[in-house]
């Protein structure tokens, strides 16, 4: 019994110290927040791309499929590091980021992975994103395969919306600004009385 808690226990020490490895420490945001992929092979699903495993993949089952993650808030995001134990012949690959899940800019060039290679880090100097897409692109010759994605970075503060000035609040301060250029005499006429 003593065995199989050192064991499980010295498993889980070695998973956490290969994920924390790719970026060097801080605190990975992505880690186990919620996946979706555009194909999934077999039992490869999305969520084995951010489980803190290395040795988990997600396989699109083919060879070009997007995987993403949303970090449920916005981050401001300095790290993020791709790693995959299967990148088999040559996976080219693009990560991109989004604030909406609709509008996508790229992080980093489209990089190609290969065995001797099987981790990039792409540094994205605090740049606030939600949403994180990895996609494998075409002349990959591997199915898209990723074994972890994580993203280091701390919440992006909550920026409050600009107030605009509503139609009456516009309309006043045209007036007042008539007025004082006016002398006051553009209210009076506009009324009749000069």
């Amino acid at each position: 019994m003593n065995r199989m808690v050192r064991l499980a226990a010295a498993f889980t020490v070695l998973a956490l110290a290969a994920t924390v490895a790719y970026a060097g420490g801080g605190v990975n945001v992505a880690l186990n927040k919620p996946t979706s992929a555009s194909g999934t092979y077999s039992i490869y699903v999305p969520s084995r791309g951010n489980d803190g495993v290395v040795d988990t993949i997600w396989n699109g089952g083919s060879l070009t499929e997007c995987w993403k993650v949303d970090l449920q808030a916005v981050y401001a995001i300095q790290t993020i590091v791709v790693a995959s134990n299967q990148w088999g012949g040559n996976t080219t690959f693009q990560v991109s980021s989004s604030l909406d899940d609709g509008s996508w800019s790229p992080v980093g060039p489209v990089t190609t992975g290969t065995d001797a290679t099987p981790s990039f880090s792409f540094d994205t100097n605090g740049a606030q994103m939600r949403y994180i897409r990895f996609c494998t692109l075409a002349g990959s010759t591997q199915w898209a395969t990723l074994s972890e994605l994580e993203a280091y970075g701390t919440l992006a503060p909550a920026v409050a919306p600009a107030q605009v000035p509503t139609l009456s609040e516009s309309a006043l301060l045209l007036m007042a600004l008539l007025l004082a250029l006016s002398g006051g005499r553009y209210a009076l006429r506009r009324s009749g009385r000069l």
